[in-house]
């Protein structure tokens, strides 16, 4: 067994999304780019949505505040490994083999990222919670509805933000 460590994901991502792009009911687009590492946001989310690709990720993350990291919305890690001529994601308890590592990275990562963008709807908000200014926690919560009065009278609260937003691009 091999484990695979370079993928050419964020390659394989655009190529893949090249064909498929109209399946996104939010279509992303490229906004930051650096060496094996694609930065994408969604036509119509909160421009805080952010789709991160890179050689062993696929992950939707919350970056606010002068692009600060907030949280991760969508954990889309996977680690590869290499069985005879077939691979496999070794995170997964029961393995599913692939012939190409391109076919496992379309269907175990970008299938699952094009399936939660196409979920949200008008109901969804990210509600903020913490207080990482002072060297604290933070995180954001992907919810169905407004957030509680319980929820807005914790001292963790933040704010909340409607996902669909008409401002975006």
């Amino acid at each position: 067994m091999e484990i695979i460590t370079e993928t050419n994901q964020a390659k394989i991502f655009k190529d893949w999304l090249k064909t498929n792009e109209h399946l996104f009911n939010h279509k992303p687009y490229v906004f930051k780019q650096s060496e094996g590492v694609d930065l994408y946001r969604f036509n119509g989310l909160l421009g805080e949505i952010i789709l991160l690709v890179d050689d062993g990720n696929a992950s939707i993350d919350i970056i606010e505040d002068e692009n600060k990291f907030t949280d991760i919305l969508l954990d889309g890690v996977v680690y590869i490994e290499k069985e005879g001529e077939k691979y496999y994601c070794m995170l997964c308890e029961e393995r599913k083999y692939y012939s190409s590592i391109k076919s496992l990275l379309i269907d175990h990562s970008f299938k699952v990222v094009l399936t939660w963008i196409n979920k949200l709807n008008e109901n969804h908000y990210l509600h903020y919670y913490g207080h990482w200014k002072n060297d604290g926690f933070s995180g954001v919560d992907l919810r169905e509805g407004l957030p509680s009065k319980l929820d807005m009278a914790s001292k963790y609260f933040r704010k909340y933000e409607k996902v669909i937003s008409k401002q975006a691009k």
